[in-house]
């Protein structure tokens, strides 16, 4: 079974992606010149999930606990 701090990387990374989805909604809303704006949040928020995404392979990688069972 996974651990805490497995499940607080996953919880970080759907924040992120989350956050994405957001910023990515706004850009067709968002009128000339404050679509700069929405893009470079949008940009932010996609380096943001991938550093969540990041951190949350080299915790797997690092520590195995996704892949352990809980003893039954």
């Amino acid at each position: 079974m996974p651990c805490p701090e497995w499940r607080g990387f996953v919880e970080m990374y759907a924040q992120a992606a989350k956050g994405l989805s957001e910023a990515l909604n706004a850009l067709p809303l968002a009128p000339g010149a404050e679509f700069n704006r929405a893009w470079e949040r949008a940009e932010r928020a996609r380096k943001t999930c991938d550093e969540a995404r990041t951190a949350l392979l080299r915790h797997e990688h690092g520590h195995d606990c996704a892949t352990q069972r809980s003893a039954v």
